[in-house]
């Protein structure tokens, strides 16, 4: 799913013309590189080993890329604390996920109005809504994913499971370790508490995640990364 994520992105720019296996190819490598310097901003460099008209090109599908998993995470983020902090005012979060929600379309007419990049408002229009259906996907099945695990030590409800894990996957977003190594532990202790888990099973829960969507992904990019040149 994330893999489509870089693939539709990259679509914005009309000449794009790779196929599909020199974008998983270059995703791979991505995943790999994240690692390299925190906050996952060495992925980047993943716009090295994909053909493209240009690297610019592939830089702003890079940032398009990003841009949608973070929007996705705080949509989640929003719905769950809007859920979890009853005691703030309402309105705020409605505001808030309100103005997240423009942001796409704001998007949109900021491109319609540019000389420069008008030429891509077609194509956006095209892709996001896609990105988007492919971003909640994928985040909904690591709620999922999240839900079953936690089962293995404690009883919880999959309504109770998504809240938690939804404000604990928004230190995602905060890009200050690597692929929010610590920092997600750190929320799910916090937000695990409240539902009767120990630290040690909010860190097993949240490193076993870390595991199968970080680490496995990174460890295949090993072999890409090795065997490609950049282009």
């Amino acid at each position: 799913m994330q893999f489509h994520n870089w693939y539709f992105s990259l679509q914005i720019n009309t000449l794009f013309k790779a196929g599909k296996k020199e974008v998983i190819s270059s995703y791979l490598i991505g995943q790999t590189l994240r690692f390299a310097i925190p906050g996952g901003t060495a992925s980047f460099a993943k716009i090295f080993y994909v053909p493209n008209s240009s690297k610019i090109s592939s830089f702003w599908s890079s940032i398009a890329e990003k841009s949608f998993m973070t929007w996705t995470t705080w949509f989640f983020a929003l719905l769950a604390g809007m859920l979890y902090y009853r005691q703030s005012p309402l309105w705020i979060w409605i505001i808030l996920l309100l103005i997240l929600i423009f942001l796409p379309f704001l998007v949109k007419l900021i491109l319609r109005g540019s000389k420069n990049f008008s030429s891509l408002q077609a194509p956006y229009s095209a892709q996001f809504p896609k990105i988007i259906s492919v971003q909640v996907l994928s985040n909904l099945l690591c709620f999922v994913q999240y839900w079953l695990i936690l089962n293995c030590f404690l009883p919880i409800n999959f309504w109770q499971s998504w809240i938690r894990m939804a404000l604990t996957q928004f230190s995602n977003t905060i890009p200050i370790t690597i692929s929010g190594l610590g920092l997600r532990e750190g929320f799910a202790i916090h937000f695990l508490a409240g539902a009767g888990f120990t630290a040690e099973q909010a860190v097993s829960v949240s490193l076993t995640l870390f595991f199968i969507h970080d680490v496995l992904p990174a460890l295949i990019g090993i072999f890409y990364l090795l065997k490609s040149k950049k282009v």
